[in-house]
């Protein structure tokens, strides 16, 4: 369980630069938007094609959330029954639904590296400035591949914990 917690923080670390990059980018995105509309109403010069580089970068703005949230398990859990499970049942139901998250993140990166290679194979583009579509979609591509392994090493540890009967610690802000 030790070294299955320490590859957890490892990968936290790694995937807080992969968000911060997500974050920046929304941020360098908003003061472009801004700088646009200021340019609109006081100077009547608007930012030529900024809606497509908005409409490009922001999948990977959305995606570099992804890793990070699943390795730090801030995804909604939905713990109805918690209060009337016993504790075998519950690390059982968190195994249960770290494996189905883990087949949707699975199934989302797939889908993503497929929409990438169709990309790729078409040589899109955006309209007005012609930017292709390929860099953009490797990278988030990329990105949410990253989720896979994170998700991965979340259900090791959930059965690591169901098999030991370890409990999971309770979540930020949880009050038992």
């Amino acid at each position: 369980m030790e070294r299955l917690e320490s590859w957890q923080a490892f990968a936290i670390r790694w995937l807080r630069v992969v968000a911060l990059i997500g974050f920046t980018a929304m941020m360098i995105g908003a003061a472009v938007v801004t700088s646009d509309a200021l340019l609109r109403s006081f100077a009547n010069k608007p930012i030529r094609g900024l809606a497509e580089i908005i409409d490009v970068s922001t999948a990977i703005v959305v995606a570099s959330c992804f890793p990070i949230g699943l390795a730090q398990r801030r995804n909604i859990r939905i713990q109805l029954l918690n209060n009337y499970l016993g504790l075998h049942a519950r690390l059982f139901a968190d195994v249960v639904a770290d494996i189905i998250l883990l087949g949707f993140v699975g199934l989302l990166a797939a889908e993503l590296i497929s929409y990438t290679a169709e990309a790729i194979r078409l040589n899109e583009r955006s309209l007005i400035l012609q930017i292709p579509a390929a860099p953009f979609w490797i990278t988030t591509s990329a990105i949410m591949a990253l989720s896979v392994p994170a998700q991965l090493l979340i259900t090791a540890i959930s059965f690591t914990r169901l098999v030991t009967g370890q409990p999971a610690p309770a979540s930020p802000g949880h009050h038992a």
